[in-house]
């Protein structure tokens, strides 16, 4: 039987700088993490790093945009609601 567990890491308004500097510092734990990843499956077990190198690329990707995004807000002064669970 699967239990549920679910944990509230992250609620409040943020500037968009804040906001960006919150997710953009979540996204590059994420990709470090794959990057770990990569290098662990190669050198021990000469496996198929595939999934995390996709991951890599979607994360840039996600970055990117919400750099764009972000910096637009930030222009504007608006603030960001941030919910990370």
């Amino acid at each position: 039987m699967d239990k549920t567990h679910e944990y509230q890491l992250i609620l409040g308004e943020f500037s968009a700088s804040d906001a960006s500097q919150i997710l953009l510092e979540i996204i590059n734990n994420k990709i470090n993490y794959h990057n770990r990843q990569i290098f662990s499956i190669s050198e021990r077990f000469n496996g198929d790093v595939s999934h995390s190198e996709k991951r890599i690329k979607a994360l840039l990707k996600t970055s990117n945009s919400l750099k764009k995004i972000l910096i637009a807000a930030e222009k504007k002064g608006m603030l960001y609601r941030l919910i990370v669970r």
